[in-house]
């Protein structure tokens, strides 16, 4: 827990000033032991939040009169801007921006050579796709950018943005639901694959994030919104056809389109709801690339008792049957 962690260092202080045990001193890596329990412990996250950067004050104040043990590291900083992201509180994106501010003006200034890499910014990042603040998705994708232009220019790995940092964005996105959401979502995976294309090691989009597309398209109110969920699934089953398991679509891929159908509220979407889970059914387990499970056609029956089609009942009972 963090308060036996936090026991575990005064003690440690304690043992050096009483040389009990010589040579025996606090580190750096006690003290990021302190950071991230005081990250992960429940209770009051704000308060807990408060005294981890009170620990990285303490270390750069210990370090700076000699203790050349306890230099933060940037474990050290990530754990701090963890511990401000998982806080809850109202301000917690802006505290957790104003703590990745300090180290990148601290490291320009020579006071530190620890400068924050991919962790530290998607950490941020995470802080305002939570945020309730107005313009924290600008703020993160802002921050997405800043990561792709750097990297794009030194190739430098540790600031290159990685899955969590794209998946991150597109579920803010989703959660949201703006107006222009999935189309913002939409540009974030355009623009990931554009930057994969061009072979300087940006990470490549996989199944996960083209879910999290699919997902975000199932959710938004534009007219084709099932239909874009549709043609992404189609990509990512025809690549899969053709060999490439990473994007191979699964359980939650076919959820994601149903559902996006489902939404559309009209005959239109039950049919095509129904026949893209007749299709799917209809293949192999090795060409589909997973199980069929009871949640694909209860999406389908939704789908059709929000058509409101005279048959709506009968064809859903239909269903029913099959499934018995």
């Amino acid at each position: 827990s963090a308060q036996r962690a936090e026991g575990v260092l005064r003690r440690l202080y304690e043992l050096q000033k009483s040389g009990k045990i010589p040579g025996i001193r606090p580190t750096t890596s006690i003290y990021n032991a302190v950071i991230n329990a005081l990250s992960r412990a429940p209770g009051n996250r704000v308060r807990f939040a408060k005294k981890a950067e009170a620990y990285l004050e303490e270390m750069h104040k210990r370090y700076a009169k000699g203790e050349m043990e306890v230099q933060p590291d940037v474990r050290t900083w990530a754990a701090v801007l963890r511990s401000w992201s998982m806080s809850g509180a109202q301000d917690a994106a802006a505290n957790a921006q104003r703590v990745l501010l300090q180290l990148e003006k601290m490291h320009e200034k020579g006071q530190t050579p620890v400068r924050p890499n991919y962790v530290c910014y998607t950490t941020v990042m995470g802080a305002f796709a939570n945020s309730r603040q107005p313009g924290a998705l600008e703020k993160m994708e802002a921050i997405l950018f800043k990561m792709e232009d750097h990297y794009t220019k030194t190739q430098e790995a540790d600031m290159r943005p990685n899955t969590v940092s794209y998946v991150t964005a597109i579920d803010a996105f989703a959660r949201k639901n703006e107006r222009n959401a999935a189309d913002r979502a939409q540009a974030t995976v355009d623009r990931m694959m554009k930057l994969y294309s061009m072979q300087l090691g940006h990470v490549r989009p996989t199944r996960i994030v083209f879910n999290s597309v699919i997902h975000c398209w199932s959710k938004s109110k534009s007219p084709d919104a099932a239909q874009r969920a549709e043609e992404i699934f189609k990509w990512m089953e025809a690549q899969y056809q053709a060999g490439d398991y990473l994007v191979r679509p699964d359980e939650v891929s076919l959820c994601a389109v149903l559902n996006a159908w489902a939404q559309h509220g009209s005959t239109l979407g039950a049919e095509r709801a129904q026949q893209i889970f007749d299709h799917m059914q209809s293949l192999t387990l090795e060409q589909r690339g997973f199980h069929i499970s009871i949640m694909m056609p209860n999406i389908v029956i939704k789908a059709i008792a929000r058509s409101k089609d005279v048959d709506a009942v009968s064809r859903a009972e239909a269903i029913l049957i099959k499934l018995e």
